[in-house]
């Protein structure tokens, strides 16, 4: 049984039925599909999954369906698999937001998409970091690998600051074969992140931005006189939230969420703003299966 705030299982139940999208042709991957573990090369049984409208009728578990009324889909391992690495921005201002905060939100959403990866047999790896990379955990398959993938999210704290170019170029050095990374930030860098993420398109990484802010970011509740502190370098800035001020912070957010989605289109990566007023479910159920990322 697992214990975590992160594990909901009647959530992950409710995902079963869903599949990973590879739209790029990967190292061991067919052209224009994800790797689909019932079509391995290889005979070496792995697991069963629900039956779903579309499968492929010869993978029915006959016999499974003879002692239990329902249907089952045989799943076999393939010589290559899919990896889908998640990276998580852990630097400081992950730390904000409530009653969530944006690094909850984002461990909530990449336990979801590991499940589902992990359900259909492809590798799962968990990157994390602020500056620098500080965990790398074993990359998991196959239902087995659900508890220490959420024992390694459980470990993220939100700390340091963000260096997410130095972060996603070491991702890349890392991830020797190309796959699907998922990146769950607030892009908030004054360096940028241009180059990081460039970095693993060039190696054949199929690339997943989800832009990751909280709502008091979008529509602060500020007035008056405020001492703001910045939760990475701990500078303190003194401003007045005034009409102006609050015309001039939504037009600076504006111009950051328009060059974040520009970027992403402009190189073909995908780009989905999380301000985590849509619930989890939704996101999953609905936000990523209209994006194409999830069917």
């Amino acid at each position: 049984m697992i214990h975590s705030p992160l594990y909901d299982a009647k959530f992950l139940a409710r995902l079963e039925s869903l599949r990973l999208i590879a739209r790029r042709a990967h190292e061991g991957v067919r052209n224009g599909e994800r790797r689909s573990v019932r079509r391995g090369t290889s005979q070496e049984f792995a697991d069963h999954r629900s039956y779903v409208t579309g499968d492929d009728l010869r993978f029915i578990d006959w016999n499974l369906y003879g002692r239990l009324d329902k249907l089952f889909i045989k799943l076999f391992l393939e010589e290559e698999d899919l990896v889908l690495a998640l990276v998580v921005d852990t630097s400081a201002s992950m730390g904000f937001g409530a009653p969530e905060t944006k690094l909850r939100l984002a461990l909530r959403l990449a336990l979801s998409l590991g499940y589902i990866a992990l359900l259909n047999q492809e590798k799962v790896a968990l990157l994390g970091g602020g500056d620098r990379l500080v965990s790398i955990d074993a990359t998991v398959r196959g239902k087995s690998g659900l508890f220490p993938l959420v024992q390694a999210l459980e470990k993220f704290k939100a700390e340091g600051k963000t260096n997410l170019n130095n972060i996603l170029s070491r991702c890349g050095e890392l991830l020797k074969k190309s796959g699907i990374i998922v990146v769950f930030s607030d892009l908030l860098d004054v360096e940028g992140y241009d180059d990081g993420v460039l970095n693993l398109s060039s190696r054949g990484h199929e690339v997943i931005l989800i832009h990751t802010l909280c709502s008091d970011e979008l529509k602060p509740q500020l007035e008056g006189d405020l001492s703001l502190k910045d939760s990475e370098t701990g500078d303190l800035l003194d401003v007045t939230f005034s009409p102006q001020m609050r015309e001039y912070y939504t037009n600076a957010l504006s111009n950051f969420l328009n060059r974040s989605r520009e970027f992403a289109l402009k190189h073909g990566f995908s780009y989905i703003l999380w301000d985590g007023l849509a619930s989890i479910e939704t996101m999953v159920t609905t936000v990523l299966r209209e994006r194409g990322i999830l069917k």
